[in-house]
């Protein structure tokens, strides 16, 4: 249990500040956009259609590394 521990604090702490870093570049012009041009009514709409981008990010970045891992096992 203690190496799957350390493996994922290991993962975690590779793709935290990368991840983190395109969040602050993400989010505050997706909100500024949504509270100064987008409706009231398509407010929801359009935070949805963005969380549904920055979700495949988030993805990618939890993904890729495992992914370059596996090619190295083989």
């Amino acid at each position: 249990m203690t190496h799957i521990m350390k493996e994922a604090c290991e993962h975690t702490s590779k793709i935290f500040l990368p991840t983190f870093m395109v969040d602050c570049m993400f989010w505050p012009p997706v909100q500024m956009v949504n509270f100064a041009y987008v409706p009231v009514q398509y407010q929801v709409l359009w935070v949805n259609v963005a969380a549904l981008f920055w979700n495949v990010f988030v993805s990618y970045m939890a993904n890729k590394s495992s992914d370059t891992e596996q090619s190295n096992d083989k």
